[in-house]
C-alpha cells in the first residue's frame, strides 16, 4: 500500500508533521513515527489511511511496479495549485 519512505517523503513535501498526518489519516502519530523509522510495521488498513491522506493532500505515490524517482523512494511529488503559490493572476 505505502512504504515508510513514501510516507516520509510525502509528509516532507506536503510540509506535514506526524501530528498533522495523524489528524488527517486517523493513524496515531506514534504509529507513524514507528512506521517511518522501520521500528514497527503498520496494518494494511492503516497504510491505506496514510496513503489516502497524503493523496488528498496532493501527493502522487507510485505503485510498487512503477519506476521510482531518482531518490528511489517511490514518490513522484506533487503538482501545486498556482493559486496557492500566489500566481493566480497569471492564469489564462
Amino acid at each position: 500500500m505505502i512504504t515508510a519512505k513514501q510516507c516520509a517523503a510525502g509528509r516532507k513535501v506536503l510540509r506535514l508533521s506526524e501530528d498533522d498526518l495523524s489528524h488527517a489519516s486517523g493513524v496515531s502519530a506514534g504509529a507513524i513515527v514507528d512506521f517511518e523509522s522501520g521500528k514497527k510495521p503498520l496494518k494494511v488498513i492503516s497504510q491505506q489511511a496514510l496513503r489516502h491522506a497524503l493523496e488528498v493532500g496532493g501527493a502522487v505515490l507510485l505503485q510498487d511496479d512503477a519506476r521510482p524517482n531518482a531518490g528511489g523512494d517511490g514518490f513522484r511529488g506533487i503538482t501545486k495549485d498556482p493559486r496557492d503559490e500566489g500566481l493566480g493572476d497569471q492564469l489564462e
